[in-house]
């Protein structure tokens, strides 16, 4: 008995927090993950596709509220560009076929954050914080295609080219990075995000696995701790006492 009733005092230690709030903003990098381009292979092998000359900026606006010390939610908006060349690639045959695409995407995404560590981010004291995120996005593309070759595409090409226009999907994002809480109420940080898109159409070429794409973005946000950003003073959440 007395090992549950320790256990359970350490696990609602270990999520007895004051609610916190924070906005802030990202900028970085984006990196298509999809049929051009990339390393050796057939295109889509994770990070061993990555295609660093094709790499576009992206930019973020997010909203977290922690309501544990190792729990947080984030509600974020990304705008990011796409982009990918065969003639970037290091396999002979995309290489040849020369095709490329050309993107913006905006994204909307819900996640769960889990930190490693457990916080305080409105104790004062500077503080470093790795954490893991996953959760799910709402993504809308229109993407471009184009090729080296002047009399327009192959007809092997044309079959696997889709009809222009926007695209719509659903998308898990996954992350991990580490914030550093300063002495003050700004959070800066490091954050890498692989989303997995549940669809092949982000550079309009439909034909192996499904296109995903990485952003790496370093934030900055703020912490209200006190009374005024959100109308009132954040308060304690009070823990049982045994």
């Amino acid at each position: 008995m007395k090992k549950l009733i320790t256990i359970t005092a350490f696990l609602l230690g270990m999520i007895c927090l004051q609610a916190q709030h924070e906005i802030g903003i990202g900028l970085g990098s984006s990196h298509l993950l999809g049929d051009f381009g990339g390393g050796l292979g057939e295109g889509t092998l994770f990070i061993k596709d990555l295609d660093l000359k094709s790499t576009k900026p992206s930019s973020s606006l997010f909203y977290r509220y922690s309501f544990a010390k190792v729990l947080a939610v984030r509600g974020q908006l990304t705008y990011a560009g796409l982009a990918s060349n065969d003639l970037y690639s290091g396999d002979e045959s995309r290489f040849n076929r020369g095709l490329n695409s050309t993107a913006g995407i905006l994204d909307l995404s819900a996640q769960l954050e889990i930190h490693f560590i457990p916080s305080r981010l409105c104790s004062g004291k500077i503080k470093v914080l790795p954490y893991m995120a996953v959760g799910a996005g709402l993504l809308r593309v229109s993407p471009e295609i184009g090729g080296v070759d002047v009399d327009g595409f192959s007809a092997d090409d044309l079959k696997y080219i889709q009809e222009s226009g926007y695209v719509t999907v659903l998308n898990i994002p996954m992350a991990a990075g580490f914030k550093v809480k300063t002495a003050k109420n700004i959070i800066v940080g490091l954050e890498a995000s692989y989303r997995m898109a549940f669809t092949d159409k982000l550079d309009r070429y439909v034909r192996q696995n499904n296109d995903h794409f990485l952003l790496i973005q370093a934030q900055v946000s703020y912490v209200f701790c006190k009374r005024g950003g959100f109308g009132r003073t954040n308060k304690e959440m009070r823990c049982p006492a045994y």
